[in-house]
């Protein structure tokens, strides 16, 4: 997934997921040219600087502050792949997510919003 870019703001884009499955929200970054780098996720848009309500955030490759273990990330962090997956989705999961990548300098951080729409599932699916 990426962001629509409009000048200076960024659109989020949409991702539906159904309740009790995992889903992912990707974020991805290129490491071969910057290295391994600070992030966050937060459950909100990308603000000026940081991230709002941090659910995840990282100093390099190991995660630093996670506010539950239902929020993984199951790629590569050494790769740039910084995609937020999470475990049994539930309905107040919903709602926009951000991240954003510390790139040195100023005005060069790395941002993505997506909005989460979470659904119910059909009854074949929770058998």
């Amino acid at each position: 997934m990426k962001c629509i870019r409009v000048m200076w703001l960024c659109i989020p884009t949409q991702v539906t997921g159904l309740v009790g499955h995992n889903v992912t929200l990707t974020c991805r970054y290129d490491a071969k040219t910057h290295g391994v780098l600070s992030f966050c996720w937060g459950k909100d848009r990308v603000p000026t600087s940081k991230c709002s309500n941090t659910i995840l955030s990282s100093t390099g490759e190991a995660v630093s502050n996670r506010r539950s273990s239902r929020y993984q990330l199951l790629g590569r962090v050494t790769n740039g792949d910084l995609s937020l997956t999470i475990l049994n989705a539930r309905r107040e999961d919903a709602g926009v997510y951000g991240c954003r990548v510390e790139i040195p300098g100023w005005f060069n951080d790395h941002k993505v919003n997506i909005e989460l729409i979470i659904e119910e599932g059909n009854a074949r699916e929770k058998l």
